[in-house]
């Protein structure tokens, strides 16, 4: 990734960025895209924070298969949070679409095409109230 697009993000964020490319280097070669989201692409940081990294595929391989035979034997997962896009849900795809530090990617144009539909996505803010009422109504059918 060409240093340009590290241009809005600060001294941490940076290091973050070199963290996850180093970590992540067996792999860039063989995905679309490595994408840090979550706390640190928001800048929300704390001491726990693990980091959050969505591996974006884009040719239907097998996402357990990625996990669990290519990243998780290789990267601590005690301080990596992966997810495979095209595996998550709508809401998460347009969180990481939206908020999101590129670390990795074959194509930046292609991704912003890729990313864009999930971008225009929106989602209705629930109360607490209204998800413990759908829980009730689940376990009352069971």
């Amino acid at each position: 990734m060409k240093e340009e697009y590290l241009g809005h993000i600060d001294d941490k964020g940076r290091g973050i960025i070199q963290k996850v490319r180093k970590d992540f280097a067996f792999i860039e070669d063989r995905y679309f895209a490595i994408l840090v989201f979550g706390s640190h692409a928001k800048g929300y940081i704390s001491s726990i924070s693990d980091i959050d990294v969505c591996i974006i595929a884009k040719n239907g391989s097998n996402s357990a298969a990625i996990c669990y035979n290519e990243i998780y034997p290789k990267v601590r997962m005690d301080v990596y949070d992966v997810v495979i896009f095209e595996d998550c849900n709508d809401e998460l795809k347009s969180e990481i679409a939206k908020n999101h530090i590129t670390v990795y990617c074959k194509d930046e144009k292609e991704l912003e095409r890729y990313l864009e539909p999930y971008k225009r996505l929106e989602f209705k803010i629930r109360t607490l109230r209204e998800i413990v009422g759908e829980l009730r109504s689940v376990v009352n059918e069971i």
